[in-house]
């Protein structure tokens, strides 16, 4: 009789001991779906049995949670639900039945948040108290939770729809092209961030502007090294063209091409400037002692009177290096004096360029072209 009276009353403290835990901690409301039964020995755990499976498990609060919302990898057996008939373990909790011990854990932590709002901005990624598990994770680097259950699945798409909605946030206030998302480095940049540690927090604007920005230039230098060192053996020819900027300034790039490949050296903003025969030979010469003079086979312009003046003067300082223009521009000299000279061609040359106004000057008629046509509509030569 001593040993049943001396098991009661320790089932009454305990029993005492959880309700009192119950009203001082808010964030505890699924342990009314367990009983408990004793005290671990050693340690503030007790040993309890779900009111679900009706098995006995040992163990605090958080491997209470962890039971009841299917969280795994919590060093406890996620719940199997009302036994079956023949004694066998159920086939798992409804999704409503989770559902519900969901809402009331969250309507827990929403209230202790609110009361304690420091606690939650320390863990802005998880729902409730430090002690508990997140219900889902970015798989990064030193993730121990690979396999996500029905309930952690529906976690992480919220996370991502709300990922989502701040990319594309960023992407619209700051006027970036969609484009930018079908980049390879658009790409690589969302890799890294998953695998980043975290709390990962953006370089700020002086990093971004000064040590990351040399870094960067560092990097494609050593990329660039190799079609470099191939000029001393196949040689490089420098081509140059004007063109101009959204905001309409003239400029003059350079680029050094051979068979491995193509660097950009430089573009020239050429405003205000009189783009004579010796302003283009001086840019030539400029691309020329950068890539190194005996490296050079020819330079590339189009065949305009002022740039062919401004190759004879590079030929003139550099006896090995010559003079080539451009293979389309004078294509295009060929046959706008074709067009000149002989009547069928200059007949074509004029309907076609009064058709090419039209659908371009008409919203409808360039409309129906773009809807037939794949290729872009050009304009078409001056005769």
């Amino acid at each position: 009789m001593a040993t049943s009276s001396s098991a009661i009353n320790e089932a009454e403290e305990v029993a005492q001991e959880t309700e009192s835990t119950q009203k001082i901690d808010p964030k505890s409301p699924l342990w009314k779906y367990v009983t408990t039964v004793g005290k671990i020995q050693g340690g503030g755990s007790l040993a309890w049995v779900c009111s679900e499976c009706q098995k006995e498990f040992k163990g605090s609060y958080t491997r209470v949670k962890a039971h009841l919302l299917g969280l795994k990898n919590n060093g406890i057996r996620i719940c199997s639900g009302p036994p079956k008939e023949n004694g066998k373990d159920g086939n798992g909790l409804s999704k409503v039945k989770i559902a519900k011990y969901q809402r009331e854990q969250e309507e827990a932590d929403a209230k202790a948040n609110e009361a304690n709002p420091a606690s939650h901005l320390k863990h802005p990624t998880r729902l409730g108290s430090s002690s508990k598990p997140p219900l889902y994770s970015y798989g990064g680097v030193g993730s121990k939770r690979s396999n996500l259950g029905p309930l952690e699945k529906s976690f992480n798409n919220d996370a991502r729809e709300i990922a989502d909605a701040a990319v594309a946030e960023c992407i619209y206030a700051n006027g970036l092209p969609f484009n930018l998302v079908r980049s390879p480095y658009w790409a690589k940049m969302v890799k890294c961030l998953n695998e980043a540690p975290r709390g990962y927090k953006s370089p700020g604007y002086e990093k971004i502007r000064t040590t990351l920005l040399s870094a960067q230039k560092l990097d494609l230098e050593a990329k660039l090294a190799p079609i470099r060192d191939s000029w001393l053996i196949s040689g490089v020819s420098i081509i140059s063209d004007g063109w101009k900027d959204q905001r309409n300034r003239p400029l003059i790039n350079v680029i050094a091409q051979s068979p491995h490949g193509a660097m950009f050296l430089k573009a020239v903003d050429c405003e205000g400037q009189m783009k004579d025969s010796q302003f283009i030979a001086d840019i030539l010469i400029e691309a020329i002692e950068l890539v190194g003079p005996e490296n050079v086979v020819q330079v590339i312009t189009d065949n305009a009177t002022v740039c062919r003046a401004a190759g004879l003067i590079v030929e003139g300082k550099y006896q090995h290096i010559f003079w080539t223009p451009c293979a389309v521009h004078s294509l295009n000299l060929m046959l706008s004096k074709l067009g000149k000279q002989i009547e069928w061609i200059r007949k074509i040359f004029e309907e076609a360029k009064e058709i090419q106004a039209f659908i371009t000057n008409h919203h409808m008629s360039q409309g129906i072209y773009r809807e037939f046509a794949k290729l872009e509509l050009l304009k078409v030569p001056i005769l």
